[in-house]
């Protein structure tokens, strides 16, 4: 009998001064399935930020240290891979559309590849890329304006933080929900959906509800590396060593 007593009030002594937070690990554990709608598999990992273009998007992928670099283009409506170039041995630089023509800069070169089908026009010594101002890459940013809400994270102190929204014309807040992750990607958003995503998977809230109602669950089929949106689709380069995939979910 007092074993049995002592057994039950270790047991109740312990839940209560256990320093996890259950709430958060029910919903961490809440799982969501997304709907891929394309897949590519590339060879190495994206280097740098992805460029969009229209319905085409430009990025480089370094293979495997010490084994080059090569140049991508993909086709965002169906995920087919249009061209890749040659394998460039060099360090990592950045790469830009403009024109009909492609820039990569390493250095002091500039490569210049023909949009058309990935063929080297030049190597030009004398050209700087940074004179170019019609860019559009892929890049981070911390708050984001969707339907006259202002997206952004919160750190509280607490936990993993909040991620809200306020009203642009107001600045009252009239959306707030717990992260139940760290290193979360910045907000991407389309309709009611809000996404966020790390190297654990991709984190899915409705945005039409507040508090912990709000969140759908997390999609742990993914270890994601940077994230952007093309019409209604989510795309994203997974965060890997080796081959890796550049992916369009439905939102």
């Amino acid at each position: 009998m007092f074993c049995r007593f002592t057994f039950v009030f270790l047991a109740v002594l312990l839940f209560n001064s256990c320093p996890f937070d259950f709430d958060n690990i029910k919903e961490n554990d809440r799982r969501y399935k997304t709907t891929i709608e394309w897949e590519r598999e590339f060879l190495g990992s994206v280097y740098g930020s992805i460029q969009v273009n229209g319905q085409y998007c430009y990025f480089v992928t370094r293979i495997r240290p010490g084994s080059g670099y090569l140049i991508n283009k993909v086709d965002l409506d169906t995920g087919k891979a249009i061209w890749e170039t040659k394998k460039i041995d060099s360090s990592w630089g950045g790469v830009l559309r403009v024109d009909e023509y492609i820039y990569y800069s390493v250095d002091s070169l500039t490569y210049v590849f023909n949009d058309l089908d990935g063929s080297l026009a030049e190597i030009d010594s004398t050209l700087n890329i940074g004179d170019f101002t019609d860019l559009n890459p892929v890049t981070s940013n911390p708050e984001v304006l969707y339907n006259n809400r202002r997206y952004y994270k919160i750190n509280t102190g607490n936990g993993y933080g909040k991620i809200a929204a306020t009203d642009v014309d107001t600045g009252n807040i009239v959306w707030e929900a717990n992260l139940i992750d760290d290193y979360l990607s910045e907000p991407r958003v389309y309709e009611n959906r809000l996404y966020m995503t790390n190297s654990n998977g991709i984190y899915v809230y409705d945005t039409s509800k507040n508090g912990k109602n709000s969140f759908l669950g997390v999609d742990k089929s993914f270890s994601v590396h940077r994230s952007f949106i093309y019409k209604d689709l989510l795309v994203f380069d997974t965060d890997g060593y080796d081959n890796n995939f550049l992916i369009a979910i439905k939102m």
